[in-house]
């Protein structure tokens, strides 16, 4: 039986027809990752879903998925299988061995409070008035570069000082704090501005700017780092302040606490710090 012939027997698509939750982005993941762990089982002899024993599970998982770096790939995948498995009506116990434990997971990179102050604190120069106002938006709100790209005029709160974030993961809508700077920014933009359109922040073109134009500015702004960067610095320095775990994770607008559990790794230099200074029997 060919791959083409063994699509429907797999069921690959109704699967994924109830995953309606999913990003696009994910749910692509999804099924690269399924039609990768089919080809394997077919080059193995397996051709349908009854075969898919623990041991060929086992062998599969081992083969096409804990092979991965990454391992954000790594759970996405297994989360795929598993979720596979389940809707087929299938034990998962050859998936059990690629849980969590087998790799290290990938820690994020942060700029420092005294950099991203003297970036933010420089002036207009290099970077103008509307990327001056992203950059803090990104580092001073947590926010993801689709979702800083999302905003629109409405999405300011000046009262309350509160941005409304619409487009996070998830479809997940939440309301973050912003900095007094950061809509004193926000603002002298718009007032460079003389059109009336609702996106907050424009492109070259005059249209809502999109994701990469962002990665460039803040590229540029600060060699070497990324947005997503920011919104790392963001959470390890609220975390460093005394912000506890589940703020963040509402910040952030994480559905899982355990996806916030990664960045109480920066935190462990300066608790040892404090533990010399304070504890009496620290020294």
């Amino acid at each position: 039986m060919s791959l083409a012939d063994a699509e429907d027997s797999w069921g690959i698509e109704a699967y994924l027809a109830t995953k309606a939750h999913l990003r696009p982005a994910s749910k692509r993941r999804y099924e690269a990752a399924l039609r990768a762990l089919m080809a394997s089982c077919e080059q193995m002899g397996v051709l349908d879903p009854q075969g898919l024993t623990p041991q060929v599970l086992r062998k599969v998982v081992g083969r096409e998925i804990m092979s991965r770096r990454s391992r954000a790939t790594v759970d996405v995948e297994l989360a795929a299988l598993r979720g596979y498995l389940r809707f087929r009506g299938l034990p998962d116990q050859g998936v059990a061995v690629g849980r969590s434990g087998q790799r290290g997971r990938r820690l994020p990179r942060t700029i420092s409070k005294q950099e991203m102050r003297e970036r933010l604190d420089a002036g207009v120069s290099p970077a103008g008035l509307r990327d001056l106002a992203i950059l803090e938006l990104l580092y001073g709100s947590g926010l993801r570069v689709s979702e800083a790209a999302a905003l629109d005029r409405s999405d300011l709160d000046r009262v309350r000082a509160l941005v409304r974030v619409r487009s996070g993961k998830g479809a997940k809508a939440r309301v973050v704090p912003a900095s007094a700077i950061c809509l004193e920014r926000i603002d002298a933009y718009l007032a460079e501005r003389s059109d009336s359109k609702e996106a907050l922040f424009l492109g070259v073109r005059g249209e809502r700017i999109g994701v990469r134009a962002i990665y460039a500015l803040v590229a540029k702004a600060i060699p070497g780092a990324h947005p997503h960067m920011l919104r790392h610095s963001f959470a390890t320095h609220l975390l460093e302040g005394g912000a506890d775990i589940r703020s963040i994770q509402e910040l952030l607008g994480h559905s899982r606490l355990g996806t916030t559990e990664i960045y109480t790794h920066v935190s462990r230099a300066q608790l040892t710090e404090v533990y010399r200074d304070k504890h009496p029997r620290g020294r």
